[in-house]
């Protein structure tokens, strides 16, 4: 429990919030993919610029598409109450946060090999790490739920009836 508010609450929370970032993001980078494209039609680094951008678009959307799925996943899973459903969401975000923080590490090392800018390049590794930080906040209350649904799960799944017999000596079947 976080400030009186449950498992349950705080990580439907987490998931509509994640429905709602992806979806946004989805929709900002078809918007600016658009207006980039618009803006940059008539200058010489057009066709440079279209060849990388056409990547980190695609590679943006298709990370936002799965985190809007998974979150869908962790919603139903919660409402269902089905720890089967969770699982997509806290494994994937741990498959991204480990992804990003790699990224960030890869990223601070080329900035010092190159040797960019330092208040630039701390500025860049304090919001990757600002990131890195949230999303690992945000799976917190949704692994705990995970681990608090498998728990209880194990525990009624391991209660047994261990008087096979009714008050009047009978046997029952169980």
């Amino acid at each position: 429990m976080c400030c009186c508010i449950s498992l349950r609450m705080v990580s439907l929370l987490v998931g509509w919030m994640h429905v709602l970032y992806a979806s946004t993001a989805i929709c900002l980078a078809i918007y600016l993919d658009y207006y980039a494209k618009r803006k940059l039609a008539k200058t010489p680094k057009y066709d440079e610029f279209v060849q990388v951008e056409t990547i980190i678009f695609a590679l943006y959307l298709m990370l936002n598409v799965f985190r809007l799925v998974i979150a869908g996943f962790l919603i139903r899973g919660i409402m269902k109450e089905r720890r089967s459903l969770l699982a997509p969401y806290v494994y994937g975000q741990c498959v991204i946060l480990i992804l990003f923080v790699s990224l960030v590490v890869i990223d601070a090392l080329y900035d010092l090999k190159d040797g960019k800018d330092n208040a630039y390049s701390f500025l860049d590794l304090a919001l990757d790490v600002t990131y890195a930080t949230l999303t690992a906040l945000f799976l917190w209350p949704v692994y705990s739920l995970y681990q608090k649904m498998d728990y209880s799960q194990q525990r009624s799944s391991s209660t047994f009836i261990t008087d096979t017999t009714t008050s009047h000596g009978q046997s029952v079947d169980v």
